[in-house]
């Protein structure tokens, strides 16, 4: 089944964001415009496979890695950014059903390159790349298993007929 971003729902709060009726920072509206950045992320996430391929088979840099991974994740949102400012773009935006556990696996990944010069664990020595490199690869392999299921339960729900 497909999911549509609620654009009824998104225009509504808008609304009453301007009229100062609620937050900028109202959990619902942020939510709404989470989702358009997590499925940018799921829509690249066969370049997001490749980049962290190539680091866990040392064909890049763990620099490099770091570096091209927070700079796509940096396109991917500024693409939602401007989606988020068009209608029509919005009007047949849909999302992938393994969108928010997809998303924050990338987003663990993420915040482990914004950390990796930092100290993290307590022990006041920064993370090494040894570490940096084994709690990559286990977010490679959740991150395959969730798109495996995924398209698993895509496949199965075209098959019953439902879109």
């Amino acid at each position: 089944m497909k999911k549509y971003f609620n654009l009824s729902r998104y225009k509504e709060l808008l609304k009453l964001q301007e009229n100062g009726e609620i937050s900028f920072l109202d959990l619902e509206v942020l939510s709404l415009k989470a989702s358009v950045a997590q499925q940018m992320f799921y829509n690249r996430k066969n370049d997001y496979f490749i980049l962290i391929d190539k680091y866990l088979s040392q064909i890049i840099s763990p620099y490099e890695f770091r570096s091209k991974f927070l700079q796509m994740e940096k396109e991917d949102l500024e693409k939602a950014t401007l989606i988020l400012e068009n209608i029509q773009e919005l009007e047949v935006l849909t999302l992938a059903n393994a969108l928010e556990k997809y998303s924050d696996l990338i987003g663990q990944i993420s915040t482990l390159c914004f950390e990796y010069n930092e100290v993290w664990d307590g022990t006041m020595e920064q993370m090494s790349e040894s570490e940096f490199y084994y709690l990559v690869l286990v977010n490679r392999f959740w991150l395959t298993i969730i798109i495996f299921n995924s398209e698993i339960l895509t496949s199965l729900n075209h098959k019953d007929g439902s879109n």
